[in-house]
């Protein structure tokens, strides 16, 4: 059998090691304590040391945007210019086509006044405001409401505008078109053109 003093030797050394893997764990946890320590310490300095970094790219940010609501338009590519003007006159080709010849037209000019319409809502016979330049006045049984209507000056120029009103001195071939002045209405008189209007689908 072993002797008491042998056992009592195992027994403290066994003690030895146990204090000494936990006085290793408490050194640990300080170490691990301190660290978070100094990590709390330099957050503020580490933020503010981002704030200055990240300064200049935003204020350079700030400057590029700036310059680009201040820059003129983007202007097209020449090709694609070209090839906007070659879609719109194959577009204009295939509605001329389909285009209804009305002949010889007297064109007078209006404006959405009080004195010329009687209200000053701006809302045609048709129900849509009246735009300058775009809603013209009609006859119906010549041309009919909603149709896109094209305008052959007499010095050569075209001009499209739409059906948009009636009026009741507009009968046969007249047509009243709709500027934006009254003083432009009465400098452009009664004028002639040629005229023809597209159909309107079903």
């Amino acid at each position: 059998m072993r002797d008491f003093a042998a056992c009592l030797r195992e027994a403290g050394e066994e003690h030895r090691m146990l204090e000494h893997a936990a006085e290793r764990e408490r050194r640990r946890k300080r170490a691990r304590k301190k660290r978070g320590q100094a990590f709390l310490r330099i957050l503020p300095a580490a933020f503010l040391l981002a704030a200055l970094l990240a300064a200049p790219t935003a204020a350079g940010e700030a400057e590029r945007i700036r310059a680009g609501m201040n820059a003129p338009d983007s202007v097209d590519e020449p090709w694609e210019v070209e090839q906007q003007d070659f879609e719109n006159a194959r577009i204009e080709q295939a509605l001329k086509e389909r285009a209804v010849h009305v002949g010889s037209c007297r064109v007078s000019f209006y404006t959405c006044c009080a004195l010329e319409c009687g209200n000053d809502s701006g809302i045609t016979a048709s129900g849509v405001r009246a735009t300058p330049e775009v809603s013209a006045a009609v006859d119906p049984s010549v041309i009919p409401l909603g149709c896109d209507v094209l305008l052959k000056w007499q010095d050569g120029t075209e001009q499209w505008c739409r059906s948009d009103d009636t009026g009741s001195a507009i009968v046969g071939k007249r047509i009243d078109l709709c500027v934006a002045e009254r003083t432009d209405a009465l400098n452009r008189g009664v004028v002639t053109a040629d005229v023809y209007y597209i159909p309107k689908e079903g």
